[in-house]
């Protein structure tokens, strides 16, 4: 079965947020705020935070983690999640205030009316300037993008994100436009000693004009000097034009000095 060209047919085109935008963002959110959290740290969809239970999460293991079991994720598969230790303080907090018989984020999930209302309040425009979307699932690639800055690698950012292919982690789950490209520059090496500009710009005079040339013995020579006040004309001329008919009417080489037709031999 051939695969289906969704190039250029995205519906949703979305946007990771900023480190701004998601500091601002738990600011204002109150006890939404460890949604949001949990949603970018751990890259949760929210059908999968809405069936998270307290069973899920080990807070007490020497590395915290939590388990999304097979039968609430997409792809039917179980996946162990690790968990920053931001989140880690979060949810202890939240589990001493709540009931572990119900989820995890019983009552806090926001419906898409309540998120958009927090973006308002932490000045996060819901649509950015090329269209592209600030929704609850740009959570899920705020995460994607963030991998990348960090230099996660490829393969590895693949497994965090669950993705079976790794385009869509590349490509469809990492916002290009926050990736640092500038210091990727500033890191390329250079193939001068003692650098670019030291080394060229003395050869150029003002105005961008050669300020020197070689002369036939390989020495520097003014380019403004002519050859027929040095006597070379003829040696010069002679490689040039001997054994040919020359076009002004002379054979074999040139005998006076002819600046425009010199000059033609000399740089061509």
């Amino acid at each position: 079965v051939r695969k289906v060209q969704t190039l250029g047919k995205a519906v949703r085109v979305r946007r990771a947020f900023t480190d701004t935008e998601m500091t601002g963002l738990i600011e204002v959110a109150g006890e939404r705020r460890i949604v949001y959290m949990a949603a970018c740290y751990t890259g949760l969809r929210r059908s999968e935070l809405a069936a998270l239970e307290w069973s899920d999460i080990q807070l007490n293991a020497e590395k915290p983690f939590l388990v999304a079991r097979a039968s609430t994720t997409k792809n039917g598969k179980e996946a162990t999640i690790p968990l920053h230790q931001d989140l880690v303080q979060a949810l202890n907090d939240l589990r001493s205030r709540a009931t572990l018989e119900a989820p995890v984020f019983a009552h806090l999930l926001p419906k898409m009316s309540v998120f958009r209302a927090d973006l308002e309040k932490a000045g996060i425009p819901f649509l950015d300037g090329s269209g592209r979307r600030a929704d609850f699932h740009a959570l899920r690639h705020t995460l994607g993008t963030n991998l990348g800055r960090v230099g996660v690698a490829p393969r590895v950012a693949m497994e965090v994100m669950r993705h079976s292919d790794m385009k869509l982690t590349t490509r469809l789950y990492t916002d290009a436009s926050q990736l640092p490209t500038a210091q990727a520059f500033a890191l390329l090496p250079s193939f001068t000693q003692g650098g670019y500009t030291q080394k060229y710009t003395q050869l150029s005079g003002a105005g961008g004009q050669n300020a020197s040339s070689c002369g036939t013995d390989g020495s520097a020579s003014n380019a403004d000097e002519t050859l027929a006040n040095k006597g070379e004309s003829h040696s010069l001329a002679h490689g040039g034009t001997e054994g040919q008919e020359n076009k002004i009417g002379s054979k074999g080489r040139t005998r006076t000095y002819n600046r425009s037709v010199n000059s033609r031999l000399l740089y061509h």
